[in-house]
């Protein structure tokens, strides 16, 4: 198990440093800059060398009294030749005027092994001045071991003269005796004077063996000579160590950074955590006003979304409870919404044949209409302010896809998402549906959490970069709180910043809104799937004049609808756009004539408006592609300002 931890450790260290590489260039790049200017700023430097033969010399470390293994005492000789009484003399020398401690960092010295040879070198601005530098710490340093060494000879010669004077004192003082004195008295002072001579005459010997001892400090065997060239070219030198510390201070940065970080970058940050990934979501797969799946054959999508959404589509199958499933999907990132997310997996679970409704319960965000070029109409909002029935607001979406809007006033509605118009609209839903995908606010807000004790199951929406760890584990614990089951999470990635977006090939990016009418009209109604049948013939109603003018309007109406189809599939057709152009003008011919024959019959029923009918044609296009009947939408009721209040056959029809 620990092997286990470090490796992970490792991992996310690794992963640290690959996502922040581009940091780390730039910042190497920079730092390398740096050094490659201030090496072209410097001046060129010229470094001149002179070998020097260190002989033993008493009073230095490298002395006669050594023995072979003392050898080593050379690296001390060669600190001695970095020493301010050196750096003194050197100054002295060259009548400089840098200070003995500013010589010393230009100068450098090497031993090579097994050799009495020092390699002294001195870097200069000049190639003169460097031999002249060189050749001036050679000669101090043998001067200052001179020096040494004939400082501790003085010393010898001194200590003994005062010994000389202390022993000749004394014979002077014994030869009194001798004179003075008789017996056995003379003779002790006798031997006394013979013994004080005897000693005069051994530190006259140790005086002149100090006198003669040679003080040879070593000798320059190679002298220094006026360098070739530079010897380092400043800017490589330089910008390398730039380079060098850039990279090293970026990594140690970007460590820093990853231990405060508390976001989860990867999906491997999830699993660490214990956390089910069930999908990991492309970037712009649930990007705000993108749908990654569309209703088409078979609702690929060649950015690769497509595959994400039905990976996610089989893991909420498999780990769901039983059908019919009421499923909250909500970010766990605070103010984030997950629209997006619940509007593609909708869409999923409707084209594997799945009865599906989304409940649009967020109250921030895009709305789930829009994502799907609808008219924001009554809803939600209506259906626990109002209490309308659910069943009667479902707008059909897809085939299998039906869409309660957010409706009027979401925030007033989102006070009653505990009471029991909410409850008993999830049921009725649910009865209606294989799965109730209810799209809420992030999971923080205390709207959404009212909603965990309505569904039976939660899947949870993390950004990746954007979620952290502690709201994940928050998110689980508020679910854990009302016992609702957690699937998951699908890892969504975070969009990139505004003027980034670009679109990619297969992704259905929803149409702008509608502009709302002054009156906000009706949803359109759920396909119902028609067989053909032979018309049966009526018998003739007599008509009055003026229901008979009325009928004409709308059949005019109908067929100027029809004309506007018609054109918007010449203008597909001249976009090479074949499949909606058939569409459209089967939708105009259709909607023309047919409709117009419905209004005659039933002067109560009224035709969609150009946007209805351009919507029918989208949907009519998309059967075509599939293969599939073609489905027929009951028209839209319009109710007049002075009749709002009168329902409508159509809205009655609509309710059965």
């Amino acid at each position: 198990m620990a092997a286990d931890h470090t490796g992970a450790a490792q991992g996310q260290l690794v992963a640290a440093l690959r996502r922040q590489r581009t940091t780390i260039v730039l910042i190497a790049l920079c730092t390398t800059i740096v050094g490659l200017t201030a090496g072209l700023l410097t001046s060129t430097l010229y470094t001149a060398t002179a070998t020097t033969l260190v002989a033993p010399l008493e009073g230095n470390p490298y002395s006669p009294q050594g023995r072979g293994d003392d050898l080593l005492n050379l690296e001390t000789e060669a600190q001695l030749v970095k020493t301010d009484a050196v750096a003194k003399m050197v100054r002295d020398r060259l009548k400089a005027s840098e200070s003995p401690g500013e010589l010393r960092a230009q100068v450098s010295v090497t031993v090579p092994p097994n050799t009495q040879v020092l390699t002294i070198g001195f870097a200069a601005n000049s190639g003169k001045r460097a031999r002249d530098g060189a050749q001036a710490f050679a000669d101090s340093y043998l001067e200052y071991r001179r020096q040494r060494t004939q400082a501790v000879l003085d010393g010898k010669l001194r200590k003994l003269q005062d010994n000389t004077q202390r022993v000749e004192l004394a014979l002077q003082n014994a030869s009194r005796k001798v004179q003075t004195t008789s017996g056995t008295q003379r003779a002790y002072w006798t031997t006394r004077v013979q013994a004080y001579t005897n000693q005069l005459g051994v530190i006259e010997e140790q005086s002149n063996d100090v006198r003669s001892t040679p003080v040879n400090p070593g000798q320059v065997i190679s002298p220094a000579q006026m360098p070739a060239g530079p010897s380092a070219k400043r800017p490589a030198v330089f910008g390398a160590a730039g380079l060098v510390l850039g990279l090293l201070g970026a990594a140690l940065l970007v460590l820093v950074r990853h231990r405060a970080d508390r976001r989860v970058h990867e999906t491997a940050d999830l699993e660490q955590l214990g956390v089910p990934v069930l999908s990991a979501l492309p970037r712009h797969a649930g990007g705000e006003g993108v749908l990654a799946l569309s209703g088409g054959a078979n609702g690929a999508s060649p950015s690769g979304a497509g595959d994400a959404y039905r990976r996610l589509r089989a893991s909420i199958v498999a780990a769901a409870p039983p059908a019919p499933v009421a499923l909250l999907v909500t970010s766990a990132t605070p103010g984030r919404p997950a629209t997006g997310v619940s509007a593609n997996l909708a869409v999923a679970l409707a084209l594997a044949g799945s009865p599906t409704v989304l409940v649009d319960a967020a109250g921030d965000g895009p709305d789930s209409a829009s994502l799907f070029g609808l008219r924001q109409g009554r809803g939600l909002a209506e259906v626990l302010l109002q209490g309308v029935d659910p069943a009667e607001l479902l707008v059909h979406v897809e085939s299998q896809l039906r869409l309660l809007p957010r409706g009027g006033d979401p925030a007033e509605a989102a006070h009653r998402f505990s009471g029991p118009r909410m409850r008993e609209a999830v049921k009725e839903l649910r009865n209606r549906s294989g799965f109730v995908v209810i799209n809420a606010d992030g999971i923080s807000d205390a709207d959404a959490q009212a909603l965990l004790s309505l569904v039976d199951a939660v899947l949870l929406v993390a950004t990746l970069g954007v979620t952290t760890r502690d709201e994940l584990e928050q998110a689980y614990a508020e679910a854990e709180r009302t016992g609702t089951l957690v699937l998951g999470v699908a890892a969504e990635t975070a969009p990139k910043r505004r003027g980034q977006q670009k679109g990619r090939r297969g992704e259905k990016h929803a149409p702008a809104p509608r502009p709302a009418a002054s009156r906000p009209a009706p949803p359109r109604l759920p396909a119902t799937r028609t067989p053909a049948q032979s018309p049966t013939p009526q018998s003739p109603t007599p008509q009055s004049p003026a229901a008979s003018s009325s009928q004409d309007h709308v059949r005019r109406g109908a067929m100027d609808r029809s004309a506007i189809t018609r054109a918007a599939a010449r203008r597909a057709a001249d976009s090479e756009d074949k499949p909606v152009a058939r569409a459209l003008d089967t939708t105009s011919r259709s909607s023309g004539a047919d409709r117009a024959e419905q209004v005659h019959d039933d002067p109560t029923a009224t035709l969609p408006d150009s946007a209805g009918l351009a919507a029918l044609a989208d949907d009519e296009a998309r059967d075509a592609e599939a293969g599939r009947e073609t489905e027929t939408f009951p028209a839209l009721t319009i109710w007049s300002e002075d009749d709002e209040e009168r329902p409508s056959r159509a809205n009655g029809e609509r309710g059965r």
